[in-house]
Order: structure tokens, then C-alpha cells, then sequence
């Protein structure tokens, strides 16, 4: 099973491009860029065969060492925390329901501060192409992968629900 992990990550590494930077995004340059702005890659799972998935989701997944059918992204969705669709780099990608993900873009769209607490980030863009990495406040000690789901309010509140 290692070995579809090792794998995955390399063919990551060398259709991807770090930008702005250590701890900036790691944009896809792969070949697979749907209408929608996402890049997508064909795995072939051990368990299920060969599947096509967004290039995050998989980013995530290699990750967590989890397979697709171990991924419990069921009705939790894989939110890029950078807003920047094309970003493989796990440290901005978040599993979270749908309503927290739609929040968070709203926020972004109208220009609000969303403070983010996954993985140490407290900005809306921890992408940003700047050396200095994220602005904001930086708040840390939570996972995006456990507990109960944040609410995410434009004033960059979080409050659990």
C-alpha cells in the first residue's frame, strides 16, 4: 500500500511548482485542468481501479495515507484554505463540510478577513506570493480533520456549532 503513496507523491512533485516561496502554495501543472479551474489526475487505486479525482483531493489523501474508498470525504469536501484552485500543498487544504467551505469563499468574495484555525494558517490567503507567508492572526491547536465543525464569520470569528 506504501507504494501507491510513494508514488502519487512523486508524480505530485514533478507536475507541480512551488510558488511564493517555502510554505506558499504548490500549484498543478499537470495536464488535467477542468472548465471549472480544478486540476483533476487518474489514479489507479488498489482497491477500486482507475479513478479520476481532483489533484487535491488526492494531495490530502497521499497525506493521510488513505485510499479513496478510506477518505471520509463522503459529505465533507476538501476546501482550499489559499482559495487558489490549482494548490496541491496539504498545509492548505482543509476537510470540511460544505456549508464552512461556501462561507469561507463568500468571505473571500467579499473581501472579509477569515481567519482560519487548520494547520497554524490565520489568513485567507496563506498563499500570498509574498516571502513572509500569511498575514492575520495566526491561531493553532486545531485540526481540520477532527472535532466538531467551525462556523467561519466574515469578522474572522470561530465559533463552534
Amino acid at each position: 500500500m506504501e507504494d501507491i503513496f510513494k508514488k502519487l507523491r512523486n508524480k505530485l512533485g514533478a507536475k507541480s511548482e512551488r510558488v511564493g516561496g517555502l510554505g506558499g502554495c504548490v500549484k498543478w501543472k499537470g495536464g488535467g485542468v477542468g472548465r471549472n479551474g480544478y486540476g483533476y489526475i487518474r489514479v489507479l487505486w488498489p482497491d477500486e481501479g482507475s479513478k479520476v479525482v481532483r489533484v487535491h483531493r488526492v494531495a490530502l489523501m497521499v497525506e493521510m495515507r488513505l485510499t479513496r474508498s478510506q477518505f471520509p470525504g463522503a459529505n465533507l469536501e476538501v476546501s482550499h484554505l489559499c482559495h487558489e484552485k490549482l494548490c496541491v500543498n496539504p498545509m492548505h487544504l482543509s476537510l470540511e463540510p460544505h456549508a464552512t467551505n461556501q462561507e469561507r469563499i463568500h468571505c473571500m468574495q467579499l473581501g472579509g478577513l477569515v481567519h482560519l484555525a487548520t494547520r497554524g494558517y490565520g489568513s485567507s490567503n496563506p498563499c500570498a506570493e509574498s516571502s513572509e507567508g500569511a498575514a492575520g492572526t495566526v491561531v493553532t491547536g486545531v485540526s481540520s480533520t477532527v472535532g466538531p465543525a467551525s462556523k467561519v464569520s466574515c469578522e474572522g470569528d470561530i465559533a463552534r456549532q
